[in-house]
């Protein structure tokens, strides 16, 4: 470590310890369960640092073929069909450059055209990707499932059905 990268190790509300540091000019932070150990929190900030240089698109890929003999293949193809969905300018972005308020105008953007659902699987996935290489950042605000009010049918409808069945098991 250089002189001036320091670390910085803090226990947050939640339990968890976030560890911070500034190296080569950019700030990196990491966010795990229990306290670690000076060495731990030097491998997880250096790991973290190196994934910089993926783009959004490439974590993605790597994260799949990374799950390809867990995951059925329903899953992996609609996770491929995610990722052909995020807008081309976001998906170039680097990892560590990624935050809670770009990642909401995204979200934002395939809100526009999908549901409520389709909207929590996309934002799950890239939040899911974003976790597995050390990215914690804040989840983005989604919108309300939509309710589902159930068809009833008027009462003539029903008198025509009944007249339908009539004489029949």
């Amino acid at each position: 470590m250089r002189k001036g990268d320091n670390m910085n190790v803090e226990r947050l509300k939640s339990g968890k310890y976030r560890i911070r540091q500034m190296k080569d000019g950019k700030k990196y932070s990491v966010t795990i369960d229990h306290k670690p150990t000076k060495y731990e929190a030097e491998q997880l900030i250096e790991e973290i640092s190196s994934i910089g240089n993926y783009s959004l698109k490439s974590a993605c890929d790597l994260y799949i073929s990374s799950k390809s003999n867990v995951l059925s293949p329903s899953s992996i193809r609609v996770y491929k069909q995610i990722v052909s969905q995020i807008d081309p300018t976001f998906a170039k972005k680097e990892l560590t450059d990624i935050n809670t308020q770009n990642l909401q105008f995204e979200i934002n953007r395939f809100a526009s055209t999908h549901s409520a659902k389709s909207t929590h699987d996309f934002s799950g996935f890239i939040m899911s990707v974003l976790n597995f290489y050390g990215r914690i950042i804040k989840s983005p605000k989604l919108p309300q499932n939509e309710r589902k009010i159930p068809y009833i049918p008027t009462e003539e409808e029903i008198k025509m059905i009944l007249e339908e069945i009539k004489g029949t098991e």
